[in-house]
This record gives structure tokens, C-alpha cells and sequence, in this order.
């Protein structure tokens, strides 16, 4: 029976004097319930905080708002709040398709492989024809030897079933640009990811770095959309897609430091070091684009200038991997100014922090006849003695 109209006003009354919210715990659970938990994450994490602080939730509602919590939390970075959220919500309902695919994915970046696979295996159980499920497990056989006969599958499966599966067509093409050596299907399926408007490329949730400034999802399909056109060796294509990536998101470090490759690779070595510049301006903490501008003095034979700005770099705080190609550039700088000694402890102390550098070396020994071995050998005396030799000898260039 409903109370009457002046008990009610009354209440009101009361809870506007005392500043009790009359309608905000219900308004809270439906706006958690109805959240992308993805482009408001602050605030779609505290609704879902105060919604859950609600007296008499079913066990039902409460999981829905724990895996609305734990969404947030996931693309927030905090996997820890994720995961326990989401093992709550399944402990409540173990039949919520939905929290066994949001742990799987909080599984995957906790690095916890077989436990994601159940969750999507368990998803995949309950619903068949799910496209988001035959996602989730084409792209976690994707990294096992069975990608081909399972992940190629999956994807196109999910995309029978929806065709605007955006991220599935995006992964599809990942696929086939990376591990079935197709850039020239990889470039039809982003063209036709593309074509949809950008209402509704927004709505694809991509997992992106807490406050960094990747690429949104249109963004991200232009960007491997070029890295296409460079596998397929047409860098006219790759910098004139570059070029219009960097009108649209001027702020991106990652965008020039590509076009600073192309330019490289287009042996333009000033807009390479123009390029590489900007990206490390953009991105002060970067290594790769430090790399760049150590690479490109170097072929523009810059060396003095080069040496003053690796050892600065080298005074800084950068990753193994990119200290070592720090080392190996400068390693090189001091074969061209002479200094043999210095240059093969700069390469030695590379080989030991990025392996790849020994290959690109031994690659270069093997081209000047200073090496019979094959250029995936382990580093030997063999080895280094052809190294001495080529540090010596002018003729032996990079």
C-alpha cells in the first residue's frame, strides 16, 4: 500500500534537510548496470562503488555490479581489484557469462594463461555462438603453435555471427599481416573497419596504458594499417597513411617515430632526425626514439655530435634493451673515429643486453667475408676476432 502523499513529502523533506540522497543508491545500480566501464572510468568505478554499499541486493544484481566495478578496474590498470571482484561475482552466479570473460581478460594480464582459457573455454560452453568467447579464444591460441587451425577459425566464426565485431576484424588482421605473411589481406580488413563511422569505432573497448597517449582504436587500425603497406614494401603508401595519422593525432610520439623509420628506410636521413626528435620530445622517457636519433646523426656523419648525445642518453635512465642499442651505436661512432679498442667493448656490452644486436653484427662480418658462421650464432672467439678485424678496417662499414 503506498504511503500518503503527506508522509512521503515528509521523508522528502527530511532527507533534503539532512542531504540523504532519496534516489541515489537505485539511480547508482541502474547507471553501473548500464555503463561501458571504459570511457568514464573514475566515475563509472565510484557508481559502481556506491552501488554496491546498497542494503538487499540480490545476488544476482550484486555480481552485475561487481563485474562492473571489475571492468573498470581492469582498463584502469588495477588487475588486483579486477580480478577479486570477478572471482566474487562468479562465486554469486556461476552461470554470468560475462565475468568469465572479463577474468579471462584480467587473467591474460596477469599472465595466469591456462586459468584465462578456462574462463573462455567455460564462456565458449555456455555460449556457443558467442562472437566475444570465439574472440577471446582465437586470440589466446594465437600465441601457440596451434594458431592456424584454431585462431584463424575463431575469428571468422565471430564474424559470421557479427560482423562488426570491430576488435575481432582488427585481430583477424593482425593475423594475417604477422603470422600468415598476407599484409595484402590484413589492409582489406582494416579498410573495411574503416568504413564504419567513428560513432561507432568509439564504442570498441581497446586496452590501453592508464595515461598514456595511444592510439585510440580508429587510431591504432590506421597505424597497423601502415606497418601493412611497409611489409608489403610500399613505403609511398606507408608515409602518405603516416602523414595523415600525424595531422589527426599530433600529440603521438609513436606516430612520428614510424615516420622517422620510413624516412630512414627512404634513406631521407634530416626528416629522419627531424621525425625522431620530435618523438623523443613527445615521449621524453622512450628509448626506441632516442635509438632513432643516434641512428640518423650516424648516417648523416654526425659522429662527434653523435658521441655527446649517446653519452648523454647513456647518463639517463633507459631499458636493457635499449642502453644496449645505445652501446651499439656507439660502438660504431667509435670505429668511424678510429677507436677499435673502445668500439668492441661498446658492442660486446650491447650483444650481452640486446641479443639482436650480435645478429645484426654477425650479419655484417658475414658480408665482409670476416665470418663463415651462420648470423643466429652464439657469440665466440671465432666471432670476435672477426669483429677486431672489421673495426679495423675502414672498408668494413655498417
Amino acid at each position: 500500500m503506498l504511503k500518503s502523499p503527506i508522509l512521503f513529502l515528509a521523508v522528502v523533506v527530511a532527507n533534503l534537510l539532512t542531504g540523504a540522497p532519496v534516489f541515489a543508491a537505485i539511480d547508482d545500480v541502474q547507471a553501473c548496470k548500464t555503463s561501458d566501464h571504459y570511457h568514464d572510468l573514475d566515475a563509472d568505478y565510484a557508481t559502481c562503488d556506491r552501488a554496491l554499499k546498497q542494503q538487499g541486493l540480490s545476488k544476482e544484481d550484486r555480481a552485475k555490479l561487481l563485474v562492473g566495478r571489475g571492468e573498470a578496474a581492469y582498463f584502469f590498470g588495477r588487475m588486483d581489484l579486477s580480478i577479486a571482484d570477478l572471482d566474487e561475482a562468479i562465486t554469486l552466479n556461476p552461470n554470468y557469462g560475462e565475468a568469465y570473460l572479463r577474468r579471462g581478460w584480467t587473467r591474460l594480464h596477469l599472465n595466469q594463461f591456462s586459468g584465462a582459457l578456462q574462463d573462455f573455454s567455460n564462456l565458449l560452453a555456455m555460449e556457443p555462438d558467442n562472437p566475444d568467447a570465439l574472440f577471446a579464444i582465437g586470440f589466446i591460441y594465437r600465441g601457440t603453435s596451434g594458431w592456424e587451425g584454431k585462431t584463424l577459425p575463431a575469428f571468422k566464426r565471430a564474424l559470421e555471427i557479427d560482423a562488426n565485431s570491430y576488435l575481432t576484424r582488427y585481430n583477424l588482421a593482425l593475423t594475417y599481416c604477422c603470422w600468415n605473411n598476407r599484409p595484402d589481406l590484413a589492409i582489406a580488413e582494416y579498410d573495411r573497419i574503416l568504413r564504419a563511422s567513428d560513432a561507432e569505432l568509439a564504442k570498441v573497448k581497446l586496452w590501453r596504458t592508464p595515461g598514456s597517449k595511444e592510439f585510440d582504436f580508429k587510431g591504432r587500425v590506421r597505424f597497423s594499417r601502415v606497418a601493412s603497406f611497409v611489409a608489403l614494401g610500399d613505403y609511398q603508401s606507408a608515409l602518405g597513411a603516416i602523414n595523415g595519422i600525424i595531422v589527426d593525432y599530433p600529440d603521438s610520439a609513436e606516430a612520428y617515430s614510424a615516420r622517422a623509420y620510413l624516412f630512414a628506410s627512404l634513406n631521407k636521413n634530416s626528416e629522419s632526425l627531424a621525425d625522431a626528435r620530435m618523438a623523443a620530445g613527445l615521449n621524453p622517457y622512450g628509448g626506441d626514439e632516442k635509438i632513432q636519433i643516434a641512428e640518423a646523426l650516424y648516417r648523416l656523419k654526425r659522429y662527434e655530435e653523435d658521441i655527446k648525445t649517446v653519452d648523454r642518453y647513456l647518463d639517463g635512465p633507459l631499458s636493457y634493451e635499449s642502453r644496449g642499442g645505445m652501446l651499439f651505436w656507439r660502438g660504431m661512432l667509435y670505429k668511424q673515429l678510429h677507436e677499435p679498442e673502445q668500439a668492441l667493448v661498446d658492442l660486446e656490452n650491447s650483444f650481452s643486453l640486446s641479443p639482436r644486436n650480435l645478429q645484426s653484427t654477425l650479419i655484417q662480418l658475414i658480408q665482409y667475408g670476416y665470418y663463415d658462421g651462420n648470423e643466429n650464432d652464439a657469440y665466440s672467439e671465432k666471432a670476435r676476432n672477426g669483429l677486431q678485424a672489421c673495426l679495423i678496417d675502414p672498408a668494413c662499414a655498417s
